[in-house]
């Protein structure tokens, strides 16, 4: 039922644009880890799957997602997906904790966006965040990202590492 806005192609990554960011990402970032503990190929499958359920309830920003939103896209997937898929899919959305691979690609879905905002002219990321969230300032859009992504880059020193470097990129560029 999500209706797309004018701007939304140049305000937001697309759907498609999103998961299909991931795989390079993840495949990028991988060999740093130096984790015998990720198995790629599966966060590679996770990270295909992951937003399936948002064909059915639309494309929303991380920030803006609440509980029931995520429960109705979840419900979604899986009834999409193929039964054989539904393990993958429930590992990357509840990412426990020593589930490394699940882990990854979580971090992986998490911080893809943030290399987007970088990329982006800042006009851009701000109108966007203006326009999704009802973000005023540069320091507000940095919050937003401690608070719904920090915690899932924790785990493992590198993504954190990476994590709070594009946080600084982002808000030195976006002053």
């Amino acid at each position: 039922d999500y209706v797309y806005g004018t701007r939304d192609d140049v305000v937001r990554e697309s759907l498609i644009e999103h998961v299909g960011s991931l795989p390079v990402v993840a495949t990028t970032i991988y060999p740093y880890l130096k984790d015998d503990d990720i198995d790629l190929g599966e966060a590679l499958v996770m990270l295909a799957i992951h937003d399936i359920g948002e064909l059915v309830t639309g494309d929303k920003i991380t920030f803006a997602k609440n509980d029931d939103e995520e429960e109705i896209e979840q419900a979604a997937a899986i009834k999409l997906l193929s039964p054989a898929y539904h393990d993958l899919y429930n590992r990357i959305e509840h990412a426990k904790e020593g589930d490394k691979t699940a882990q990854f690609a979580k971090s992986i879905d998490k911080i893809t966006p943030d290399f987007f905002d970088y990329l982006s002219p800042v006009d851009i990321t701000m109108q966007r965040y203006k326009d999704y969230m009802d973000t005023d300032t540069p320091e507000q859009i940095i919050q937003l990202k401690i608070d719904h992504k920090l915690s899932k880059m924790t785990w493992d020193p590198t993504l954190h590492a990476l994590f709070e470097f594009l946080l600084d990129k982002n808000l030195k560029k976006l002053k």
